[in-house]
């Protein structure tokens, strides 16, 4: 075979080498001035986390190839110039300084990993920033070397096509040499046909014990798998129980959302709290907190931790967790986690928890324990259900479980006149009356509107049992009326009237607007996250 020597060829596209140095130096020059510009933004404002997205727009992939490639080409052009013995200081110093940058980049991705999560000191960040800084100005002087060497402009001596003549092109930099790979194809047959002869004869003589290896490494092989598979790498799905060291753990349900129970966004822009529903108890005797850095929630391979102060998101969900000492019962909790709306779109969310974390010569071991988790978008009505005085809602598709709501009968008067006996004594009683009317100091021209009914409330939901018919209505319910065709929906909230003397079980009396006296039609509207639900009155 017959090669031909690479110098010349290296020789002839010197400038074409380090224009394209030139450029990705360029690039990286820009990226890097980006990164600065990002930390100092940061430091002069009040934002202690950052938006994850950030980190995509500073360090993609192509912002670690470039060093590499400059690094490698910085190479190949110092092995030419030490072989024609040429000067090759500059590549040297070339190379250490992308092996810098290499390293001041991956700190400073590392840094802004930790600011989606937390709140980093002053000092590392000035640090980082300003060695960033000098990383600057250590590639503006290879940029400008290389653009010299990419041009033929040399500043010195206004002679760049001498500096490359003298790399001496030669005859022998381009000579052919040879290269030769003599294989004797018969022999190589005949060692091929007696080989296989040979395995043959040693096969029917070990039949049995071959057989038996390779059964056994069959089976160990396919163990391998499964528990790679099914005990050591296992997702489990949402509601199946696992063990951890210490607490044995299920996750119930997981939602995403915007919006607080009365629809308003608290979340910030272009982002959404994913809300998971964690169910465990402790699995000693001794007090126990549960570490949220240990419950991370995996979406893009970009991994995110419970917020704190969050209670006015999930009221209607659950109680958020909070540093709390995990009780011997199975208690419910929720987990709540703020991640970039363009992460959750098309993306398979995956609950990791932290088991153990051991240590042996080859390093450190952590055991994860995985759920895979599907949520339940919250924010748009998927399903809107009907129901007549005298039914029963239930709840179960929506956020409320089996809570069940009904109301037996209902009225709508200026005044309620109540009958009761009112006793002097045993032997002395009377026919008394209670009225029930709206407040006198009103606003608004109001009426009574009178509810007999009754909430079964799913005591499985990790909140406070809501048991009275008002107290659920006022959290969850809007009143809706039409007179003469024109659709009106009442703008005030519900206020209950309590009875002084008349106490009856399931009785209930609200204001509400005098105008609904004459109504065609009258409905409350239960507003359940997504799902929406109307009752018929009237």
């Amino acid at each position: 075979m017959i090669l031909r020597k690479p110098y010349a060829f290296f020789i002839k596209q010197f400038k074409t080498i380090h224009f394209i140095l030139s450029l990705l130096i360029a690039f990286l020059i820009y990226q890097t001035t980006l990164m600065v510009a990002f930390f100092n933004e940061y430091l002069n404002s009040s934002t202690l986390t950052v938006d994850p997205t950030a980190i995509d727009k500073l360090f993609n992939s192509f912002v670690f190839a470039a060093p590499v490639l400059i690094i490698i080409a910085s190479v190949l052009v110092l092995l030419i110039l030490f072989i024609k013995k040429k000067p090759f200081l500059f590549y040297i110093v070339n190379v250490g300084i992308y092996i810098a940058v290499i390293t001041i980049f991956n700190n400073a991705l590392t840094i802004v990993e930790s600011l989606t999560q937390r709140v980093v000191d002053l000092q590392t960040l000035r640090l980082i920033r300003d060695l960033l800084l000098i990383s600057i100005f250590l590639q503006l002087f290879t940029v400008i070397k290389t653009f010299v060497y990419a041009t033929g402009f040399d500043i010195k001596k206004f002679n760049f096509g001498q500096d490359l003549a003298e790399l001496e092109i030669e005859e022998t930099d381009n000579e052919e040499f040879e290269f030769e790979i003599s294989v004797d194809t018969n022999k190589a047959r005949r060692n091929l046909r007696r080989n296989l002869r040979f395995a043959k004869y040693v096969y029917i003589e070990n039949r049995f014990l071959i057989n038996m290896g390779l059964l056994l490494l069959t089976g160990l092989t396919i163990l391998v798998i499964y528990f790679n598979q099914n005990i050591y790498n296992k997702a489990y799905n949402e509601k199946a129980a696992f063990l951890t060291k210490d607490f044995t753990m299920r996750i119930n349900r997981s939602f995403i959302t915007k919006e607080n129970p009365q629809g308003r966004e608290v979340s910030r822009k272009n982002m959404s709290f994913v809300i998971v529903e964690v169910e465990l108890k402790k699995n000693g005797v001794q007090k126990i907190k549960l570490d949220v850095a240990r419950a991370q929630l995996v979406v893009n391979n970009k991994i995110y931790y419970h917020q704190f102060g969050l209670n006015d998101l999930v009221p209607d969900i659950g109680f958020i967790y909070n540093d709390d000492q995990i009780p011997d019962e199975f208690t419910r909790y929720l987990l709540i986690y703020e991640v970039p709306d363009e992460y959750i779109k098309n993306k398979n969310l995956q609950f990791k928890f932290l088991d153990t974390f051991g240590f042996s010569n080859s390093g450190w071991h952590p055991k994860y324990v995985r759920v895979n988790i599907a949520p339940i978008k919250l924010d748009k009505i998927v399903k809107t259900t009907s129901y007549n005085l005298g039914e029963t809602i239930s709840f179960e598709n929506s956020v409320l479980g089996k809570t069940t709501f009904k109301i037996n009968d209902f009225k709508i008067a200026r005044q309620h006149k109540l009958e009761y006996n009112f006793c002097v004594n045993n032997n002395e009683c009377y026919d008394s009356y209670e009225y029930v009317k709206p407040d006198i100091y009103n606003v608004t021209d109001k009426t009574i509107m009178y509810l007999n009914g009754l909430i079964d409330w799913d005591n499985d939901l990790a909140i406070v049992p809501i048991v009275d018919l008002y107290q659920f209505m006022n959290n969850f319910a809007t009143v809706h009326y039409e007179i003469n065709g024109q659709s009106k929906q009442q703008t005030f909230g519900l206020k209950e009237v309590k009875t002084q003397r008349v106490k009856r079980f399931n009785d209930y009396y609200v204001e509400v607007a005098r105008e609904i006296e004459q109504a065609d039609k009258i409905t409350i509207s239960f507003n359940i996250r997504d799902m929406q639900y109307t009752y018929r009155l009237r």
